[in-house]
């Protein structure tokens, strides 16, 4: 788990990658406070999160679930470079990355 926080220490939001090595995948959660919503600062912390990832699992696809109506986090991961694959549960949008 991955905690943002603003240049005076205050949290963000939060980002958590769940490794399922039976899959060789890993699923991610992200969640910014909600005060901050729309400014922003979901895109910086998925980049920044997803970055620190492929340091430690370069080769692991990363696997989103968003429930579908969601478009801010479909916004999100869609500019994070992420794709639309087919889906895993009802209701929901699954995304992939593999960069």
């Amino acid at each position: 788990m991955l905690i943002g926080i603003d240049p005076h220490g205050l949290p963000l939001g939060q980002v958590r990658f769940d490794l399922h090595s039976d899959r060789n995948e890993a699923t991610i959660n992200i969640s910014v406070d909600v005060a901050l919503r729309g400014l922003g600062v979901g895109s910086v912390l998925l980049r920044e999160a997803v970055a620190t990832w492929r340091k430690q699992c370069p080769n692991t696809p990363i696997i989103a679930e968003v429930v579908v109506g969601n478009e801010a986090s479909r916004r999100i991961f869609l500019a994070a470079g992420f794709t639309v694959t087919a889906s895993r549960r009802s209701g929901t949008t699954t995304f992939e990355s593999r960069i």
